[in-house]
């Protein structure tokens, strides 16, 4: 009995977790609109998004061979635009992770100090919980100068 326990114990530390460092890869300027399963495939999808003007960084997990989450961010205006994440993948810390990505590009590379959204009703406490100031409505914003890389750690 000892020894099944054992064996099984082997067999599921080895087995990569859903959302775990080791199969997630975080890529910059991507634009595969990774939300609500719809994938833009070709360059010339990519031109006729709007969305993918912006900056972003998009996650795709390596074992799900999925994208599974993304942020796309205005540096000119120091503007996050959105953060989506698929709801499994959800409390795993990539949003966060996402959020830090963009605001340290925008910080470091576009000279941002004050970085502003407009945030869903329901994601609120989220960007609360990362430090951002609710300015009015549900529009946050971080505050700092351009010498601070990233948001709480």
């Amino acid at each position: 009995m000892r020894i099944l326990l054992y064996i099984l114990i082997l067999i599921v530390s080895n087995v990569p977790l859903l959302g775990s460092e080791q199969n997630i890869e975080y890529m910059k300027d991507t634009c595969n609109r990774t939300f609500e399963k719809e994938y833009l495939s070709t360059d010339e999808e990519r031109k006729q998004c709007k969305e993918c003007s912006l900056s972003r960084w998009e996650v795709y997990d390596q074992i799900a061979k999925n994208y599974v989450a993304h942020i796309a961010y205005d540096p000119s205006r120091c503007f996050i635009s959105y953060l989506r994440v698929d709801k499994k993948y959800r409390k795993t810390g990539i949003g966060k992770e996402l959020a830090n990505r963009a605001i340290e590009d925008m910080r470091a590379n576009h000279g941002c100090g004050d970085i502003s959204l407009d945030s869903v009703y329901s994601a609120r406490r989220f960007w609360k919980k990362l430090g951002a100031k609710r300015r009015s409505g549900l529009t946050y914003v971080f505050r700092g100068d351009p010498s601070s890389n990233n948001i709480n750690s």
